[in-house]
């Protein structure tokens, strides 16, 4: 799909750059690739099974920012639920005039 959208940028507009990039990132990616590393590198599953058994695991570009927002969200719940306690063990002494 990514080969489409750059060469139709690449045809219809004259630009090269996306088309560059695009080859020199795949050459980057290549070693990652877990079907490169099976089949031209000639590593199994017994090599690093967590990645080369099938089906391949792909990484979500966001499960970083994913879990340091459940992080964030669970010490704010901890906040609220210590403010709550506190005025819960004041209470609401009244006021002598």
């Amino acid at each position: 799909m990514g080969g489409l959208i750059v060469g139709g940028m690449h045809i219809y507009m004259k630009i090269a750059t996306p088309l560059v990039i695009s080859a020199a990132m795949a050459l980057i990616n290549l070693p990652t690739d877990p079907l490169f590393r099976i089949y031209v590198l000639g590593k199994g599953e017994s090599d690093d099974p967590s990645t080369l058994k099938r089906p391949f695991k792909t990484k979500n570009a966001f499960s970083d920012a994913m879990a340091k927002m459940e992080e964030t969200k669970k010490i704010a719940e901890k906040s609220a639920e210590k403010k709550e306690a506190k005025k819960k063990s004041k209470g609401n002494p009244k006021k002598n005039r």
